[in-house]
């Protein structure tokens, strides 16, 4: 799986190239200054409109791609033991392969060590999962 300064690169590069992304100063969440990436890159305001979000506030741009990626879209990263779940809790999970699926942690039928080895050797990522309200009426 990518680093997060490689799929802003990426996404960055599939739209403008890279000798014009190495003109430019992206943010850590993928943001430039709009007048800085339109007089660089001599962009066109049909492109830029294409492909970019532009913030009329900030004067900021970046890829339409990037979307979410300040919080990985709600996805935690599992680097070490002091990034494991709390305990009790079901979790969506995004395994190595990139199947998703859900689990407890831990796994009542395991000791907490036995869980805490198998998440931290096939578990990338988890979202806690959000239980639906219940319905209203029949």
């Amino acid at each position: 799986m990518k680093t997060k300064e490689e799929v802003i690169k990426e996404k960055w590069i599939e739209i403008i190239g890279e000798e014009n992304f190495k003109k430019l100063n992206v943010d850590e969440n993928g943001f430039e200054d709009h007048y800085t990436y339109a007089t660089k890159t001599q962009s066109v305001k049909e492109h830029t409109e294409k492909y970019f979000d532009i913030n009329k506030n900030t004067g900021l741009i970046r890829p339409k791609s990037l979307q979410g990626i300040e919080s990985n879209n709600g996805w935690i990263s599992i680097n070490s033991e002091k990034d494991l779940p709390a305990i009790g809790t079901f979790y969506t999970i995004l395994s190595f392969d990139e199947n998703i699926v859900e689990r407890e942690f831990p796994h009542p039928k395991f000791t907490l060590e036995f869980n805490k080895e198998w998440w931290l050797k096939y578990v990338t990522h988890y979202q806690e999962k959000i239980m639906p309200n219940k319905p209203l009426h029949k």
